[in-house]
């Protein structure tokens, strides 16, 4: 699925802080505040986040029998608190690990940009060298004839 990373940042939020009421988040994302419902919007349709009245899991899980079928027929709301999906933890992961990924790729990438540049400044000065060897074997057999 196709997340922007300011989608990420909320699931990264939402994974530290579960049960955020979405109008705390408009405070958290100042910058984005404009983005933020339709932001929950998306990540619920998605099925990555899910929200609920309940201010902590030990109260989700007690009243969530009465809750769920009360909240759906509500529909969705800024006010509500929002928490991650185990979809959710898996999308996040996921992100963590591929961003992981990149940073190790970008770090070899570099190491062989630099040995590449090494190589050639190696590969210049052997030239360099050999080209000295040459001329002063050149002197040597020309000094070894005429003199």
């Amino acid at each position: 699925m196709q997340l922007a990373e300011f989608h990420y940042q909320v699931l990264n939020y939402l994974d530290k802080k579960p049960y955020t009421p979405g109008t705390y988040l408009e405070k958290v994302f100042p910058n984005k505040k404009e983005r933020i419902e339709q932001t929950l919007k998306l990540l619920t349709d998605q099925k990555l986040i899910f929200y609920t009245v309940a201010t902590d899991y030990l109260t989700y899980v007690e009243h969530e029998d009465l809750e769920v079928p009360q909240i759906q027929k509500l529909g969705f709301c800024i006010d509500w608190r929002f928490c991650l999906t185990e979809l959710g933890h898996v999308c996040l992961e996921s992100h963590e690990k591929e961003i992981g990924e990149y940073a190790i790729q970008k770090q070899e990438l570099k190491l062989a940009q630099d040995t590449s540049k090494s190589a050639k400044v190696d590969a210049f000065y052997s030239k360099i060298i050999s080209g000295i060897a040459i001329l002063i074997s050149f002197i040597a057999l020309i000094h070894d004839l005429f003199f």
